[in-house]
Order: structure tokens, then C-alpha cells, then sequence
């Protein structure tokens, strides 16, 4: 199919086209070889300053710089632009803003975790004593066995600087009370099987 000359504003389309690609006038299936005729849609105007301009559109023309006052402001004005975050406090290590700063500690996941466990082995270790089931007596060394193990991991982590936010004193206090009931539990076990046997 032949290349389409808009009449309208001159600008070379393809043979295909519906419509213009400078001006936007609509091409009307027309016999081979007959120039294109067209008016554009209803209520269309073309630019002030010429044709919106159309990569590979020879001779289409930019559209003007709207001049000054041309579109009033909404109701009310317009909305102050944004002030960006406030400047971070001292204390704050540089790319961390708006986190959490440096000199704040928490208690880590595994701390929360080893305190919960020092708790049941306790329990269980105060059952022992009131002579409870003896097999509930092996879950109390388990349990602090996993407090210790959990602590220890939470204090690895802030020794290695993968959470420097972690309250190491805390994490060390859940390790060493899970050690003092993992010992009281394999003593009162040897306790009650030496009792048991003897």
C-alpha cells in the first residue's frame, strides 16, 4: 500500500494508517491511488503553535510553552511541597535514619525465647522435686538446653556486629540462668536415680 499524505498538514504516513501521525486527522478508506480527505473528531482543534510533534513525523511542529496564567490554580491553592524528613538526631549511625539508633538496645527473638525456657525448665525442676511424673523430669534439661543454645545465639550475633541493635547483657543473663537450671536438672536426675537404685 502507497504512503498517505495528511491534507491537512502535509506530514507523510503509511498506507495503512487510520490517522495522522502529526495532526491527527482521520484518513477515510478512499480508492487506491485517490488522495485522503478527512475532517478530524468533533470538537478537536489543532495547536495554537502547530502539530503535537511525532517521532519520524517530518515537519511536525512542537507544541508552544502554555503561557503564563493559562491554567488557575485548584480551589484552594495549591498544596505546600513536601519538606523531606527532619535531620536525624545525634546518635544515629549514618544511613540508618529513620531506624532504630545505635545507642538503643533490645531484647532479641532467642532471648525472649531462652527466658521463656528457663521458666518451663524451672517448672518442671519444681515438679521433680514434689515428685512428679520422673519422664516429665527429662524435658527440664531439654528446655534449658535449647534456652543456652538460643542465648548463645543472640549473643554470637552481636559479637559478630550481624545485630548490633541486641541487648547483649540481657541475652548473657538468659544464657547463664539456662546453665545453672540445665546443671540443677542433671543433678536432681542423678539425685532421683541414685535414689531410685540405692
Amino acid at each position: 500500500m502507497s504512503d498517505i499524505v495528511c491534507p491537512r498538514c502535509g506530514v507523510t504516513n503509511s498506507g495503512d494508517s487510520a490517522f495522522c501521525g502529526g495532526c491527527g486527522t482521520p484518513f477515510k478508506a478512499s480508492a487506491p491511488g485517490a488522495p485522503a480527505t478527512g475532517t478530524p473528531p468533533a470538537g478537536w482543534q489543532p495547536p495554537a503553535g502547530g502539530v503535537p510533534p511525532v517521532s519520524g513525523a517530518p515537519g511536525a511542529v512542537a507544541y508552544p510553552p502554555p503561557p503564563a496564567g493559562a491554567y488557575p490554580p485548584p480551589p484552594g491553592g495549591y498544596p505546600p511541597p513536601p519538606q523531606g524528613y527532619p535531620a536525624p538526631p545525634p546518635g544515629y549511625p549514618p544511613g540508618a535514619y529513620p531506624m532504630v539508633p545505635a545507642t538503643a538496645k533490645v531484647i532479641g527473638n532467642n532471648t525472649k525465647w531462652a527466658f521463656g525456657l528457663a521458666v518451663a525448665c524451672f517448672l518442671i525442676g519444681a515438679g521433680l522435686l514434689s515428685k512428679i511424673n520422673a519422664l516429665m523430669g527429662l524435658l527440664a534439661p531439654v528446655a534449658a538446653g535449647a534456652g543456652v543454645y538460643m542465648a548463645r545465639k543472640d549473643m554470637q550475633d552481636f559479637a559478630s556486629g550481624r545485630a548490633p541493635q541486641l541487648n547483649e547483657g540481657v541475652a548473657k543473663g538468659a544464657f547463664w540462668l539456662n546453665v545453672v537450671l540445665l546443671a540443677f536438672d542433671i543433678v536432681m536426675i542423678l539425685y532421683g536415680v541414685s535414689k531410685a537404685t540405692g
